[in-house]
């Protein structure tokens, strides 16, 4: 009997490793990556975040400029540069797949404005086979939030089909300041936000980040928890039972999602009247700024010719004196 040698033995097993090795690409084969453990790819998410991308149309004269870039690794959002930074968040919704963009800033410069504004579109995909390469997904559902959670709520959702962005993102319009997200223009001008897309830019976004998930942020984003903004409650599904049910029944119009319309109207007069307020105000004390200057001008007026008359009578008074003297000096 002959017994194998220690030698042998590590050929067999370097034989055995290259067989099961056999057809794999060691240099350029796809290792899988999944860094907020959400069970999907690192690179297929940021594959879809590229091809899904939106079309924002923001102010051309926002007093915020362009989305902002935030320091990675900062327990609070610090804004870094002022750039067009967009960033994203893919993960699973049931059998589908949830893909959201957040464009934020700095600050919010509308009406009660405020340092750091966290604003996002999301959208529904779908595959025949959830392993299915990215180029394979399509978009099924669109939403768009706006003022979301609040009184002046006036997000919008609809089918991909309708906005023509089943295999791209679709146009969104960012309102001046307050950075609310509407699916059409129109749109932009109604509820109560006092919201304004009258001039607008398309964004070139600077680059693509993706954040991960909350409790395992990706790119050194672990600022999505800081409790300055309400950017962790935004990462959660926007897609649930009953808005899909919405949108099902909808077909190809447009959905809104608004807590009560009556009370927005009534916000919306009462904000009318504060401007009308405030308009007022301000033409009142311009025109009292205008009588104070007309006021000024006709005391300073009066005050020179009044301090011209009594150096010129002084000047008088002066003479006569002084001839007096000297003709009292004469005799």
């Amino acid at each position: 009997m002959i017994r194998p040698t220690p030698a042998c033995g590590l050929l067999v097993f370097v034989g055995i490793l290259g067989s099961a090795l056999a057809g794999v690409d060691t240099q350029s084969g796809p290792i899988f990556s999944d860094q907020d453990r959400d069970g999907l790819d690192d690179g297929f998410e940021q594959s879809l975040l590229l091809r899904f991308v939106p079309t924002f149309h923001i102010s051309a004269n926002d007093c915020a400029g362009l989305p902002a870039e935030f320091a990675p690794d900062s327990v609070r959002p610090v804004p870094l540069a002022v750039n067009g930074t967009v960033y994203g968040q893919v993960f699973r919704n049931g059998e589908h797949v949830e893909i959201h963009y957040y464009h934020l800033w700095n600050k919010d410069c509308g009406n009660r404005g405020h340092a750091l504004d966290a604003e996002h579109v999301a959208g529904l995909l779908s595959a025949a086979d959830e392993t299915a390469p990215p180029a394979h997904w399509k978009a099924l559902y669109w939403f768009a939030a706006a003022h979301q959670t609040t009184l002046c709520e006036l997000s919008s959702a609809s089918s991909a089909s309708a906005l023509n962005a089943e295999e791209t993102g679709p146009q969104v319009w960012v309102s001046e300041g307050k950075h609310a997200s509407f699916l059409t223009s129109e749109l932009c001008g109604h509820g109560c936000g006092a919201d304004s897309c009258a001039i607008t830019k398309p964004l070139r976004p600077s680059d693509i980040v993706n954040i991960g998930e909350p409790g395992r942020p990706m790119n050194g984003a672990i600022w999505v928890n800081s409790s300055a903004w309400p950017m962790a409650s935004k990462m959660n599904a926007d897609f649930d039972a009953a808005k899909l049910s919405a949108l099902d029944s909808a077909g190809s119009e447009l959905v809104l999602f608004r807590p009560s319309p009556s009370a927005q109207n009534v916000v919306s007069a009462g904000l009318a009247t504060a401007a009308g307020i405030e308009m007022g105000n301000r033409q009142t004390a311009a025109a009292l700024d205008t009588a104070g200057d007309h006021t000024d001008n006709a005391l300073d007026s009066a005050f020179r010719s009044t301090a011209t008359s009594l150096a010129a009578s002084r000047r008088s008074v002066v003479n006569f004196l002084s001839g007096g003297r000297r003709k009292r000096s004469t005799k």
